[in-house]
């Protein structure tokens, strides 16, 4: 093996570990979103909250989503009252876990 094989063979063996690492923090992202989000879901009967959820769609990307039926419809409704929660639950969450998701995401990446 070649000095140039070696460089190749560790380059390799940090691009593996950090490909890992980055799936990883980006569920823990996910959550920490989630976490935000669900201060801020209207609560009626507790269904909205409880179809919160962070998914895997490929290795490199999560997914928050809420899947009750009415998801879409009380997040984008301005409009209505809610005594508890607001509209844009997972918007306003997402931008205000920015900094915490990004600091996480390169940390994790210096590991």
């Amino acid at each position: 093996m070649t000095g140039l094989d070696q460089v190749m063979k560790n380059f390799l063996k940090i691009e593996e570990k950090a490909q890992r690492n980055l799936e990883k923090s980006l569920i823990e992202s996910g959550h920490i979103v989630l976490s935000e989000s669900n201060t801020l879901v209207p609560v009626n009967t507790g269904g909205l909250l409880r179809s919160g959820s962070v998914k895997s769609k490929d290795p490199l990307e999560a997914e928050v989503e809420y899947d009750a039926d009415y998801a879409l419809q009380v997040h984008e409704d301005l409009e209505a009252f809610h005594p508890q929660g607001q509209s844009k639950y997972l918007e306003v969450a997402t931008k205000d876990s920015k900094n915490k998701v990004m600091e996480k995401i390169r940390g994790d990446l210096l590991k």
